[in-house]
């Protein structure tokens, strides 16, 4: 089976994204920064960019949680985190993380950091499943994060922990490898962009060189086949592609 992960950057390279989706023929999408709503015009599609690319996929169940809700030309969208995948998902559930959920009429008093945590069970047969996470980290200037990520990353960890049996948990976490915050996964799941020693998911477009935020970790008992970046041009962030058994 093939994961993508991917940052989409607010869906700015729509179409890029979508072609290279359908190129790849993945069997899970996690997304950030993902924009869902009812416009429907070619000139705003970044705000129902969750629509579009689940237009591409439509027998793919999909997942969509939403940190904020702003209205625009009249129409509220919802900016979060989503999950697209050919298997049925249940017991699907969004955690907040960070900040407070809010209905912003405009930008004028939008607070940033506003996070929240997927979880979804993946069925595969009857006899296999495994519990899917996606995340959008906490951002600090630095890569190597503060105190309120180390925070926000623990929410994280106590929510995986009460998982039983294979999981999976993607996002841009906005930390690298050796970050104090990350620390709060030993034991618990491998880090796939430690392990393989990726140096950076960040693509040209990104603000820094050569930071790996981007990350997909894995408990045990799931079989990675391969892991690594792909160098197509969709987004601020690489695209981060995960194969695997379980």
């Amino acid at each position: 089976m093939k994961l993508i992960q991917l940052n989409i950057w607010q869906g700015r390279l729509l179409r890029e994204v979508i072609d290279f989706l359908q190129n790849e023929k993945p069997d899970f999408i996690c997304m950030q920064e993902v924009y869902s709503s009812k416009l429907d015009t070619p000139l705003y599609d970044i705000f129902n960019c969750y629509e579009r690319i689940h237009e591409v996929f439509p027998e793919y169940d999909g997942f969509f949680s939403e940190s904020y809700k702003m209205n625009f030309m009249g129409e509220p969208f919802g900016f979060g985190n989503a999950i697209l995948s050919k298997y049925a998902l249940s017991q699907t559930e969004t955690f907040p993380i960070s900040g407070e959920y809010q209905v912003y009429e405009n930008l004028s008093n939008y607070v940033g950091n506003t996070r929240n945590l997927q979880r979804a069970i993946v069925t595969i047969n009857d006899t296999s499943s495994f519990t899917l996470f996606n995340h959008h980290g906490y951002w600090d200037q630095s890569p190597m994060g503060n105190e309120h990520t180390v925070e926000a990353l623990q929410k994280v960890s106590n929510i995986i922990a009460s998982a039983t049996g294979p999981v999976v948990f993607a996002g841009d976490l906005n930390v690298v490898p050796g970050s104090p915050a990350l620390q709060v996964f030993n034991g618990q799941l491998q880090d796939l962009t430690d392990s393989y020693e990726i140096n950076t998911t960040l693509s040209e477009l990104g603000k820094v060189p050569n930071v790996a935020c981007d990350h997909i970790m894995v408990s045990d008992d799931i079989s990675v086949i391969s892991y690594g970046t792909r160098s197509r041009l969709v987004s601020d962030h690489m695209p981060v592609v995960l194969e695997f058994e379980i």
